[in-house]
Parts: structure tokens; C-alpha cells; sequence
């Protein structure tokens, strides 16, 4: 609340969602599958007064800016993410979800150079699927700023032991409901339902930013510890390019994390296409690439079968949001629904 303009509860700044839906990317008869509404002339009205009137451009061409610079944004994002990561950006596949992703990753991809797009099934309520998919976890943190070498493994392992009972009476409950029918109520029932990782946040002597290292299963002695400190040095030389032997490893917190263990998930896997999707309709849309609207085909996403390519420019609407496919792209769902985009070879 108030929300765009085009949701008509008294928004009258122009959003995004007004851009996409002045572009033709959004049905405004489909979108949260029917139950909302949207008024395209509410949308037309706030670009041109918040953005057109200013500039000297009508609504179309307020949503178009808009979407180019968000898009661009993101794109720059992305780089400066990659870089700072040595990675190749190219080389890996977009992952698109929530209500907004899937009508801006195509021409992210683009910008990127990415050739690989998944809009995975139920993308526009991503968020909460994972929440109701993640598991439970609760996470103990002790402060402990002293030296590595003055820590005493007896104690360590009495505080790690209490950090435990102190996770489990949070997650031992959701556990224990796991257990489908097991004897429960002894912890040692819940051993393989479980996860467990316990961390040490480790820095050099006088130093402001720590790496985390994890602790092996089991108790901790002497020659733990000294391959604790062992495995922070390999780490920090890794990570900065030198050890410094002239100073002292300290630990400044230990963690312990204990977690229910998620179901697993099937991999998607793309099938081969043998025929293609006929449309359901056309409609005009923006086309980035090109500068001007085009008429991009329409599908539905559940009209789609996993043999079907879907070629661009389309548009695949679902429940909560549409996948814009550029022009030069072609899509393919598999069999658990997920929507693969790919750049044709060329």
C-alpha cells in the first residue's frame, strides 16, 4: 500500500511494474492470476507526469527509459559481483525468480554476455517456497577474543557441548517430528536427521576482519587446534597472497549452527525439443535490443509441453509473473516445469 500506480490504492509515482506494463510485458487481465486488475491509463498517466512532462517523452517512452536503466543497473551489479569474485560472468547460468526477474533476465543476459537463463517453476513466489523448503537452524555464537594457543580444549569442548544443548532445544523439537513413527526423545534418534557445523572466526593478532574456519566432528585437542591455526594461515595466503609468521592466530568467536536436514530436491533436467509451441496470441512489447516495440507471441505457461521450443520474442505468462524471451532466444520447459532460455547459436 499504496503500490503502483496501475494497482489503483492511491499510488500515483510510477514503478516498475507501471514501466512493464506500459511496455505490453505484463497481461493486465492475468496478473496474480486474474484476481487484480491492472489500469494501464492510471500507469500511462503517472510516467507521463513524473517522468515524461520533465523529459519531453510520452508514457511509452518514460517505460522504456526506466526499464533500460534498472536493467542496466543490475547488469553493473552483476559485474562488479563477478570481479570481485574472479569469475567469468559469461560462463555461468542466470537464475531468475520472483514476480520480477523473469521480465527483465533476458535482456540482463544480454548485457552480460550470459547465454544460459533458468525461470524455475513457481518463480514469482521463489521466496516462499524456499522458506517452506529451507530447513530449520538455529545458530549459537560465543565471543572468545584470546589467543588460539592459550585456549584450552577441555573447556572448548564443554562450551561447544553447551552451545549444542542450547541449539537443540530449538531445532530438537522439529527434529523429533521427522522422526515418522521411530522411537523418539533420546537425542541420539535425531544423529541422522541433523546437520551440524560448527566455525571459528580466527584473525591474526590486531587485525579487524576474521575468516571462518570450520572445526573438525568430534572433540578437540592440542594438535586440533594447531591445525586449526594451520588451515587459517593456507587460508589467509590463499585468500591475501601472504602468511604472517610474525604474528599470532587469535580467535575472536566460535559458532555452532545445528539444522534439520531438507529433503532433496531432483535436479532440472532440459529435454530435447521435437516441435514448436504454437502461439496463444501476439502483443506489442518493447524489444530492447532493437529500440522499438515488436510484436512478440504470447504463451501460457502451462499450456506448454517439455517437447515444445518456445522462439523469440515471446512472451510466457504464469501466475505471477511473465518471462520476457528476446528475439534471438529460444525457451523450453521441462518436465517439473521449470523454463529454460537459451541464446540461439549463431
Amino acid at each position: 500500500e499504496p503500490g503502483p500506480a496501475c494497482f489503483g490504492r492511491g499510488g500515483e509515482a510510477p514503478t516498475v511494474t507501471d514501466a512493464n506494463l506500459v511496455l505490453g510485458r505484463i497481461d493486465p487481465a492475468r496478473f496474480a492470476a486474474g484476481r487484480m486488475r491492472l489500469d494501464d491509463a492510471r500507469a500511462r498517466r503517472a510516467l507521463e507526469r513524473e517522468v515524461g512532462a520533465r523529459l519531453d517523452m510520452d508514457a511509452f517512452w518514460s517505460a522504456a527509459g526506466i526499464s533500460e536503466i534498472i536493467e542496466e543497473n543490475m547488469a553493473n551489479a552483476a559485474r562488479v559481483h563477478a570481479i570481485e569474485r574472479g569469475k567469468v560472468i559469461r560462463d555461468f547460468t542466470m537464475i531468475a525468480f520472483g514476480g520480477g526477474a523473469p521480465l527483465h533476465a533476458g535482456r540482463l543476459a544480454q548485457k552480460l554476455g550470459i547465454s544460459r537463463v533458468l525461470v524455475p517453476a513457481g518463480a514469482g513466489v521463489g521466496s516462499a517456497i524456499g522458506f517452506l523448503r529451507a530447513p530449520i537452524a538455529y545458530e549459537v555464537v560465543h565471543s572468545d577474543h584470546r589467543s588460539l594457543a592459550d585456549c584450552d580444549p577441555l573447556e572448548l569442548n564443554r562450551l561447544l557441548a553447551d552451545m549444542r544443548r542450547q541449539a537443540l532445544a530449538v531445532v530438537g523439537p522439529a527434529a523429533r517430528a521427522g522422526l515418522a513413527g521411530r522411537a523418539a526423545g533420546r537425542e541420539d534418534d535425531l544423529s541422522d536427521l541433523l546437520a551440524e557445523v560448527r566455525l571459528a572466526e580466527l584473525r591474526y593478532a590486531g587485525q579487524g576482519h576474521e575468516l571462518q574456519i570450520a572445526l573438525p566432528p568430534g572433540p578437540l585437542d592440542r594438535a586440533t587446534l594447531a591445525d586449526l591455526a594451520e588451515r587459517f594461515e593456507a587460508e589467509y595466503e590463499r585468500a591475501y597472497g601472504v602468511r604472517n609468521t610474525q604474528s599470532p592466530v587469535e580467535v575472536v568467536t566460535w559458532l555452532l549452527t545445528l539444522s534439520t536436514i531438507a529433503p532433496p530436491v531432483t535436479p532440472a533436467a532440459m529435454q530435447a525439443s521435437t516441435a514448436d509451441a504454437p502461439p496463444g496470441g501476439m502483443r506489442e512489447a518493447w524489444e530492447p535490443a532493437v529500440g522499438e516495440a515488436r510484436p512478440f507471441d504470447l504463451h501460457w505457461r502451462f499450456d506448454r509441453q517439455p517437447h515444445e521450443r518456445i522462439a523469440g520474442p515471446a512472451l510466457v505468462a504464469e501466475h505471477e509473473t511473465t518471462t520476457v524471451l528476446p528475439a534471438g532466444w529460444s525457451a523450453r520447459i521441462d518436465s517439473a516445469g521449470h523454463l529454460f532460455l537459451e541464446a540461439d547459436p549463431t
